[in-house]
């Protein structure tokens, strides 16, 4: 069974209408998480509360705790085990699965004594050319599709545009609102490096 659902979601994460996604179209990311030690971990953010947009997210970790993830009400910090890699449900399986997988919401911590170090690694669509729907298999007369048909394109445009229009309204008030932001975004952009 599980096969058989790993199999319908790679032949929806490999085809479009109009052609097959060739192995040179997946664009492949590695984010690398810097979290320094902080004497007040509780005053600072690692990565803020987000969930990933792409299907499966890869998490290597210098096994130092600090992922952190929202487990019905409460925020529930992630055991790192020694040579494992955690692996994130992300927004693109949540939609191709009906909701039956869910994208969920977690954030990194910082630690008042070591270094954490994260790579993340999400392999993605082409944006503009796959259409990501709910796939067959997951929509019942009980489950109807709960998700409209979407490039990948979407869903990350909207979470950047969301995300930008948040950090220029926490820079007005810091700022008193003069609408300056650029020193708070250099801040958050020298947490994480993105490699394409």
């Amino acid at each position: 069974m599980v096969r058989y659902r790993g199999d319908a979601l790679e032949k929806a994460l490999t085809t479009t209408t109009t052609r097959t996604v060739a192995d040179d179209d997946l664009l492949l990311q590695l984010k690398i998480n810097y979290y320094p030690r902080c004497p007040q971990p509780e005053l600072a953010v690692g990565v803020e509360a987000h969930t990933d947009v792409s299907a499966l997210s890869f998490i290597l970790h210098n096994g130092v705790s600090g992922l952190q993830v929202l487990h019905g009400a409460r925020w529930v910090t992630a055991r790192h085990e020694p040579g494992t890699i955690i692996v994130d449900v992300g927004g693109a399986l949540e939609i191709l699965s009906n909701g039956r997988y869910i994208s969920v919401l977690h954030s990194g911590l910082v630690n008042r004594e070591v270094v954490r170090i994260s790579w993340v690694v999400f392999c993605e669509p082409p944006p503009d050319s796959v259409l990501l729907h709910p796939l067959p298999e997951f929509v019942t007369e009980g489950h109807p599709a709960r998700f409209t048909p979407r490039t990948f394109k979407q869903p990350v445009d909207r979470k950047l545009f969301k995300k930008k229009q948040q950090h220029k309204a926490q820079a007005e008030e810091e700022n008193g609102g003069n609408g300056d932001h650029h020193h708070h975004e250099l801040a958050m952009d020298a947490r994480s490096l993105v490699l394409l």
